[in-house]
């Protein structure tokens, strides 16, 4: 069970000891009268430079809460220290204690409520009427229910201050923010130079088509080299071709060529032989026919032209 950070002195004092929630009648003024205010309206917040104006009222009249280190803590006590507590109680019975001023009046009708109670058995001599009439005081003990909704409302207080605590830190915390920005568009609006910036801006749409068509023409380059590339080495490829084609056919001109020389050289050969045989058998039919007709020096040159016209 977790227990309240509740001073261990007020714990353990005498006067509290009796206390519970059947004790208090008003809860109000006892809520009024334990939550003190820690800092007043004037005061600043630790994490804030100006002065600080809640955003609206707590139900307990609280302006502004104390820092987070201020704040009451829920811990569990060890045995120890509820020793030490009660030690340190017993020691110094007649300690101011500025907590016990808070719950004065709750002792005090506890005390009232005591007395009377003492009142009540005072003439009672009979033991089975004792016991009957504790038995009838119910409200010594508490129920379970009542224990937690006694412990619930010990750490409504506590809960409500860290609430409100968070709440207020938060305004804290945007507040500046927004002002901050609230400023930064100030001066947007009072230095920065609204056409430079639009002509930034046109330049920048520009600059960016530019890269775009540029782009565009570099795929288009690529693709007409890549294109290219391919046209040249399929010319290259008809060349060599070609090459050898020519090669081919300069190699059958000259085999052919080759052939028709040695033809016509064997028969440049055997024309020097005939033309021999033709003269001498020509000027062997001159001399037989001079011989048989007795033609003159003219009528021989004349046929001797005619046979040479012949041939």
């Amino acid at each position: 069970m977790v227990r309240a950070s509740t001073p261990l002195e007020l714990r353990n004092s005498p006067s509290t000891r009796g206390w519970n929630k059947s004790t208090i009648k008003d809860k109000n003024s006892l809520r009024k009268s334990v939550f003190k205010p820690l800092a007043s309206d004037n005061e600043k917040s630790h994490r804030s430079p100006f002065k600080f104006r809640p955003l609206r009222q707590s139900p307990y009249k609280r302006p502004l809460l104390a820092p987070k280190s201020k704040l009451a803590t829920i811990r569990e006590e060890s045995p120890e220290e509820i020793s030490f507590a009660q030690k340190n109680t017993i020691e110094r019975p007649n300690a101011s204690l500025p907590e016990l001023d808070l719950f004065e009046n709750v002792s005090n009708k506890s005390a009232n409520e005591s007395t009377s109670s003492i009142s009540d058995y005072e003439g009672w001599d009979d033991e089975s009427t004792l016991v009957a009439k504790f038995q009838d005081q119910s409200t010594t003990d508490l129920l379970e229910g009542e224990k937690v909704a006694d412990l619930v409302y010990q750490l409504e207080v506590p809960m409500e201050a860290r609430a409100e605590y968070l709440r207020h830190y938060l305004a804290h915390t945007i507040a500046p923010a927004a002002r901050k920005v609230k400023e930064v568009h100030n001066v947007l609006e009072q230095k920065v130079d609204v056409p430079f910036g639009l002509s930034v801006l046109s330049f920048d749409d520009v600059c960016k088509s530019v890269e775009q068509f540029s782009l565009s023409n570099e795929d288009d380059l690529r693709k007409a080299y890549n294109d290219t590339q391919n046209n040249v080495r399929e010319l290259f490829k008809e060349l060599k071709e070609a090459y050898q084609r020519r090669e081919q056919l300069w190699s059958d001109l000259q085999e052919a060529v080759d052939k028709s020389a040695d033809k016509i050289l064997s028969s440049l050969d055997n024309i020097s032989l005939e033309v021999d045989d033709t003269v001498a058998t020509i000027d062997k039919k001159a001399k037989d026919m001079s011989k048989s007709s007795g033609m003159d020096g003219k009528a021989k040159q004349k046929l001797l032209r005619e046979l040479l016209s012949e041939m």
